[in-house]
């Protein structure tokens, strides 16, 4: 799946779960930078990113310095971010029926 399908995918799982309250999608966090997080909820600090692939082709890495340079002002700004890769987004992983990357993000909503 693509980075926007993963992203919709989330949406949906979030949605179903019951957890979209006072969510917002492409929440820009620092005034005056591009930086935004897929999916936040602002009144509560705490963020999810879903992760694409993180190589473009075999043998070629994307550079990770402005990703690592966002995750930084998140951490000194105060908000937990989770940072989901594809995986979490596919079969249940646990007795409810949830995928891991709803456990994950109701652990830190609750």
């Amino acid at each position: 799946m693509k980075k926007s399908a993963l992203e919709e995918r989330y949406f949906q799982l979030v949605t179903a779960a019951g957890l979209a309250e006072g969510m917002v999608r492409q929440l820009r966090f620092v005034e005056g930078r591009r930086f935004s997080f897929d999916f936040a909820w602002p009144s509560r600090a705490i963020a999810v990113e879903i992760e694409g692939q993180p190589f473009t082709r075999p043998g070629t890495f994307r550079d990770l310095g402005p990703e690592a340079e966002k995750f930084a002002h998140a951490a000194l700004l105060g908000w937990a971010v989770l940072r989901v890769p594809a995986k979490w987004l596919t079969a249940p992983t646990d007795t409810e029926g949830e995928t891991e990357a709803i456990v994950w993000t109701r652990a830190l909503l609750d």
